[in-house]
């Protein structure tokens, strides 16, 4: 039985499939992973992590999660409080129009935050993740994690 974000996932990609062939490309779907890494996140500063696709696959992220510990401790946080900022560089456009919670685009630990709509990141473009810590406390190493597929385009034959 499906689970409730499978079936568009395969119908999304089943359409990018189709944009290709319509391009003279076949491209095959190669399962990765983008992380940014904020180690250590000090307490309340902005930093910016810049991720940059290959110059010859799109990447289309499905899903993000966060893995945050205690910098002095090495105990997991499930939820930092944390603001983030996602910036497609390509034209400066913002994934949210306000900083979002972490929670809300990145999930608690290591479940993950499934995507309602996938975003398709064009090869040779980046974007931007953009944190701002509000805990007044705690320095904290944080990983955020994009995943998804890796449209790798091949020679139709």
């Amino acid at each position: 039985m499906f689970r409730a974000h499978e079936w568009p996932i395969n119908a999304y990609l089943e359409t990018t499939r189709a944009e290709y062939r319509a391009a003279g490309k076949d491209v095959e779907f190669l399962p990765f992973y983008y992380n940014a890494e904020f180690v250590p996140l000090n307490i309340s500063v902005t930093t910016n992590v810049v991720n940059t696709c290959d110059h010859d696959s799109d990447f289309i992220i499905f899903q993000s999660m966060q893995t945050c510990f205690n910098v002095a401790t090495g105990a997991i946080i499930a939820s930092p409080n944390c603001l983030v900022r996602i910036t497609q560089e390509v034209g400066g456009r913002r994934l949210e129009d306000r900083d979002t919670h972490l929670i809300n685009i990145f999930g608690r630990a290591q479940r993950p935050f499934l995507w309602p709509r996938p975003l398709r990141v064009p090869a040779k473009s980046s974007w931007t993740t953009t944190v701002t810590s509000l805990d007044a406390a705690n320095n904290l190493n944080l990983r955020l994690t994009y995943g998804g597929v890796k449209a790798v385009p091949l020679v139709m034959r």
